[in-house]
């Protein structure tokens, strides 16, 4: 943790900063495009898909995998739970790196914000950048 000693899951974790690049989305079978502060228009029944450009603006390198667990994940966080999809190389420090892609589950029919954010998996919830992208349910 910041400080020195032990991350107890409170306060920020030392050395571990991310910030995001590019976020793309596919709706449907359409095109990836990057996505920004617009509204993305999803039709009635059309799959999202979600994957990401990052870059790892701390000390610490991110492992892809690890046997001992611990790899660095895209989350989504929807109104109807959380999506998660795994970084897909190993990334150094100061590096940049994409993520694999992640199917957002269907959402009722209105706006939603589906927060981003990078995690450790099994170790920890969140750090660096959270980007939220709107999505409007047809």
């Amino acid at each position: 943790a910041v400080g020195g000693g032990d991350y107890t899951g409170i306060g920020p974790v030392q050395f571990l900063n991310a910030e995001f690049n590019v976020i793309y989305a596919q709706v449907g079978d359409g095109e990836w495009t990057a996505v920004g502060d617009e509204v993305l228009r999803v039709p009635a029944g059309a799959e999202v898909k979600v994957r990401a450009s990052v870059g790892n603006t701390g000390d610490a390198e991110w492992p892809a995998a690890s046997p001992r667990g611990g790899q660095v994940i895209l989350v989504a966080e929807t109104p109807v739970g959380e999506r998660q999809a795994a970084i897909r190389d190993d990334c150094p420090r100061y590096g940049d790196v994409s993520t694999g892609e992640l199917v957002l589950p269907a959402l009722a029919q209105g706006t939603h914000t589906v927060m981003l954010h990078l995690a450790i998996e099994g170790r920890l919830k969140s750090f660096g950048e959270r980007v939220g992208i709107t999505l409007k349910q047809d």
